[in-house]
């Protein structure tokens, strides 16, 4: 079982099959425990503490922005202004990865824990915050 952290979007349960299904999914990396036992509580975190932007900018669902700082923060306004114009769409952070093979013999990777965030946009600071209970898969 992997620990791998993620932030997806979704509007139906296809997030609770495959991960990887899509390009609604930016990797983060690996989130402190002391950072998730915050969200945890519903603070406001600040998107450099969740995501480790090496990873996030090499990974699936990465920017191709030449600029380091518009590279970092450019996915989180693009899920920002998804999630603000269709509210349906729920965001997540995803903990940890079941990988299992299907009928089809395709490789399927399962979030185990799913918490609901929302996105907030301060003073050019990006945060994020639990909005409900994270949801088992």
């Amino acid at each position: 079982m992997s620990r791998e952290t993620n932030l997806r979007l979704s509007a139906n349960n296809l997030h609770l099959k495959n991960i990887f299904t899509d390009n609604f999914y930016l990797e983060l990396g690996n989130i402190d425990i002391s950072v998730m036992e915050r969200i945890l509580n519903k603070e406001m975190i600040k998107i450099d503490e969740i995501a480790f932007f090496p990873i996030q900018n090499k990974g699936v669902g990465h920017s191709e922005q030449s600029d380091d700082l518009l590279k970092n923060i450019l996915p989180y306004l693009n899920f920002y202004n998804v999630n603000i114009k269709n509210n349906s769409k729920q965001l997540f952070i995803t903990y940890g990865v079941l990988r299992y093979r299907n009928d089809k013999k395709e490789e399927i990777f399962i979030p185990i824990v799913l918490i609901p965030i929302k996105i907030y946009i301060e003073d050019k600071d990006i945060y994020v915050q639990m909005i409900s209970k994270p949801i088992e898969n």
